[in-house]
């Protein structure tokens, strides 16, 4: 494993938080056994090792090397030495059965490095495989015990980080999550500030064993959720009904060209987050697969990683009274539609004033000093503005959009400056240029 280390940090590898048998509920070391069996003793199995011997315990299970399994789940962190005060922290649920800082050694993406760099602890956390997948290698189906331990796990996770708060110099109110692929289920859960180590799993237990636990989750008296997250691709954009009206603020992205299909149930994710009216942003990434936000949107132009970041920052950094920031500003409508009778679009971070918004942009015709008229819609939590002219746009013409740098957060916080975008209106189903948040 690599860890890419800022100047005065430090990493503690292999911390333990959350174990199988102890703390998984009932059947989960019967069903790893009778996998161990059937992938690694059996002669036609695809892990198989010879002449190992069928398990009936836990104390049978080794792996290739003939180590004993542990079965434990375990993070690294990534924390400042001797910090003078205490920082925010960016976690990321691993995709791999070996945790890599970087997502994956053939594919880096440094998304997590890129909050180390900005001041933050950060952490890579293993994700719920089944132990056989985390001592041999993943294998189709049922590689993850998400489903009946995953809450357990992961909320574990977070107690942990807070209860040693102390130890990586971490304010404890301020940690984000980021769950991609495999990740995002555990996010999806996360982000309800309801959850807690008592909350139910997507399957109630494992058939043929009673409910519960051998005992008590790790670290309770600790909150379990998280301050902001990010979700992309994974169970949890199949599974909308998680998704309450006690959501943190939240950075959803897919990939049109995703090759499990998450594009196909996309919309249908969009909307449980619009139908509740939550702070959150949908980076929808026509030019992209089964990845991380990188490169430009193509409907606002903007810098997704910049994004990417710049949105965790206004939630995760409250006492640095960052100024608010432009996250996408386009003409947009359904399915990314641009045309003459689309409003524009604002999105900000955090929340903002909204007298200040609707007094502070101006719409103009290109070549006009006078301000079109028109009316505001003010969605997402005081986060997302839309414009609406009384006259609908010209196809074919120019114009302004100029934010004032007296437009101020919800906390009295101004713009760094004024913003000024200039659009043409396209006749219909165009993707006009839009704004980079911070450039």
């Amino acid at each position: 494993r690599c860890f890419f280390l800022p100047a005065g940090y430090r990493v503690e590898t292999d911390v333990p938080f959350w174990s199988y048998d102890k703390h998984g509920v009932f059947g989960t070391v019967e069903r790893t056994i009778d996998t161990y069996n059937r992938l690694v003793v059996a002669k036609d199995g695809r892990f198989h090792v010879p002449g190992r011997e069928t398990a009936r315990r836990a104390e049978d299970l080794r792996d290739a090397a003939g180590k004993l399994f542990d079965l434990s789940m375990r993070m690294d962190i990534v924390y400042p030495s001797q910090c003078k005060q205490r920082v925010p922290l960016a976690f990321r649920i691993s995709t791999l059965t070996r945790r890599c800082f970087m997502v994956n050694p053939r594919v880096k993406r440094p998304h997590l490095v890129g909050f180390t760099m900005r001041g933050y602890a950060g952490a890579v956390i293993d994700h719920c495989y089944n132990p056989v997948a985390k001592h041999f290698r993943h294998f189709e189906p049922g590689y993850s015990l998400d489903d009946v331990n995953g809450v357990k796990a992961y909320s574990a996770a977070v107690r942990f980080l807070r209860a040693h708060a102390d130890t990586y110099s971490l304010d404890g109110e301020l940690i984000g999550g980021i769950g991609h692929s495999k990740g995002a289920y555990g996010i999806t859960r996360l982000s309800d500030a309801a959850v807690s180590e008592t909350s139910g799993e997507h399957w109630a237990g494992i058939r043929g064993f009673p409910k519960g636990t051998p005992g008590p989750q790790p670290f309770a008296g600790f909150a379990s959720n998280l301050a902001a997250g990010y979700q992309s691709m994974g169970n949890g954009t199949r599974r909308p009904q998680y998704v309450t009206d006690a959501y943190a603020p939240t950075l959803i992205a897919c990939g049109k060209r995703d090759r499990f299909g998450h594009w196909k149930v996309w919309g249908k994710l969009k909307k449980a987050y619009a139908d509740r009216d939550l702070n959150y942003l949908a980076m929808g990434m026509e030019d992209l697969g089964h990845d991380l936000p990188r490169g430009r949107d193509l409907a606002t132009g903007a810098d997704r990683y910049a994004i990417f970041h710049a949105f965790f920052d206004r939630y995760l950094k409250p006492e640095a009274k960052l100024p608010p920031v432009l996250l996408a500003l386009s003409l947009t409508g359904p399915a990314h539609d641009a045309g003459p009778d689309r409003p524009v679009s604002i999105h900000f971070a955090p929340q903002m004033n909204e007298a200040t918004v609707k007094d502070g942009v101006k719409v103009f015709l290109e070549g006009r000093a006078e301000a079109l008229r028109g009316g505001w819609h003010v969605s997402r939590r005081g986060t997302h503005f839309t414009f609406t002219p009384k006259d609908p746009f010209v196809a074919g013409k120019r114009y302004r959009v100029v934010l004032s740098p007296d437009i101020r957060d919800r906390h009295g916080v101004r713009l760094a400056k004024g913003i000024t975008s200039v659009f043409t209106v396209p006749a219909k189903r165009r993707l006009p240029e839009g704004l980079p948040p911070e450039n």
